[in-house]
């Protein structure tokens, strides 16, 4: 991924300045990205190299230069009081001509291979509805907008397909303000609103206090899966995921594992806590996963669900407990009992590397099965609901029967 200023040329035949990130490729569709109210700052570059590292040439111009040329402001005190001065007196007419060049300068440009999406924030978010009205794209996306309820009779001017992504908590747009655009956007096959609950205006921005990492990561999937459906360009994510398990599981090629994740991949097992953040935290946790599965370890996968950016895999893992197995059963020595548990993966990829694997299983499940938890006919007091190796057998053959609903104690 690469980035560079370009000067993007008004209709008037002023001079405006631009973000231009570009893909490892050096082309691909084109996202032209439209800013907040805070100019082209460092968020902003973020989501566009973000953009970019997922295949796409991105494009973010300056907004405000006839106010305010290269203008980058904070959230907070005098730049948050400065940048909402700027957002009354911004001309926004003059502001969709402006977006217009944008759109055209991607088109012009021999870096762009494929569509052109927009996908706006805040002020952007209306921006990049209002001109997917005006003018051809391919696709558009708007994040928390305000006042998109003022320009609905605009929806019947769209012709490329568009999703929203609303905060149910947003101060900034009220419930009979979502309301009006839902039912206007419900009649529409080619539109979608995403209401994230528990979730306030600029949700997507880490440097907000707003700031949601749940509802972000989810609208990304959800955007990325829009956009490669209508611009592309193509991941073969299931195939990617294959690569990553039997070069992890197989062949236990721990370069050769890294090199099928992001320099930021996130790696959790859920019910322990192990895993990493980055390269150099998941060498060492896929050194140790390797040694702990050298022996009798085998998958068998149940059934796996595939979108175009994400795989997510129902699986049975059975093992002997013959050696150290932190990332399962931390701290306990072995105990060679032989183990069988259901377990789900979820894998995200950012364009052909894998950025985020989660593992979940149930925990109760392996402690049973190792004789931390007893049978309920031993001593103790303390019932716990669980289910030994029943919960594996039964995901692998419908025709088992669990009956018996006794208690197991601690």
């Amino acid at each position: 991924m690469s980035h560079q200023k370009v000067t993007i040329t008004a209709q008037d035949g002023e001079n405006f300045s631009g973000y231009l990130a570009l893909p490892e490729s050096g082309m691909g569709p084109a996202i032209l990205l439209i800013q907040e109210i805070f100019g082209i700052n460092p968020h902003m570059r973020k989501v566009a190299d973000y953009y970019a590292q997922e295949g796409y040439v991105v494009l973010a111009a300056d907004l405000f230069f006839r106010m305010w040329p290269n203008v980058e402001l904070g959230y907070s005190g005098s730049d948050m009081e400065t940048a909402l001065g700027y957002k009354e007196k911004f001309d926004e007419e003059q502001g969709l001509k402006d977006l217009h060049s944008a759109v055209e300068y991607l088109r012009q440009s021999p870096q762009v291979s494929g569509g052109i999406a927009a996908i706006g924030f805040c002020l952007g978010g209306r921006l990049a509805y209002r001109l997917a009205a005006q003018t051809k794209l391919e696709a558009a996306v708007s994040y928390y907008g305000a006042d998109i309820d003022k320009h609905l009779q605009e929806a019947d001017k769209l012709t490329a397909p568009i999703i929203f992504h609303l905060g149910a908590d947003d101060q900034l747009i009220p419930p009979t303000s979502m309301e009006k655009l839902m039912l206007k956007m419900v009649t529409r096959h080619d539109a979608r609103v995403f209401v994230y609950e528990n979730t306030g205006h600029g949700f997507n921005c880490e440097a907000r206090a707003s700031y949601n990492q749940r509802a972000a990561l989810l609208a990304q999937s959800r955007t990325i899966e829009f956009l490669r459906a209508h611009i592309g360009p193509t991941v073969h994510t299931e195939e990617l995921f294959d690569h990553h398990l039997f070069t992890a599981l197989n062949q236990r090629d721990l370069e050769g594992t890294i090199e099928t994740l992001t320099e930021d991949a996130i790696v959790t097992f859920v019910p322990t806590l192990a895993g990493g953040h980055g390269v150099n935290e998941l060498k060492r946790f896929y050194q140790d996963l390797f040694k702990a599965l050298s022996g009798d370890a085998q998958l068998t996968t149940v059934s796996r669900t595939v979108n175009t950016n994400r795989v997510v895999d129902e699986l049975v893992l059975s093992f002997t407990h013959d050696r150290q197995m932190d990332f399962i059963l931390p701290g306990v020595a072995p105990t060679q009992s032989k183990i069988k548990i259901p377990l789900v993966m979820l894998a995200t990829f950012r364009a052909d590397k894998l950025s985020r694997l989660n593992v979940y299983w149930d925990q109760a499940s392996v402690i049973m099965q190792v004789g931390i938890l007893h049978d309920q006919d031993s001593l103790g007091s303390l019932h716990l609901p669980a289910r030994g190796p029943e919960q594996a057998n039964k995901i692998l053959d419908d025709t088992v029967k669990v009956q018996n609903f006794s208690s197991r104690l601690l």
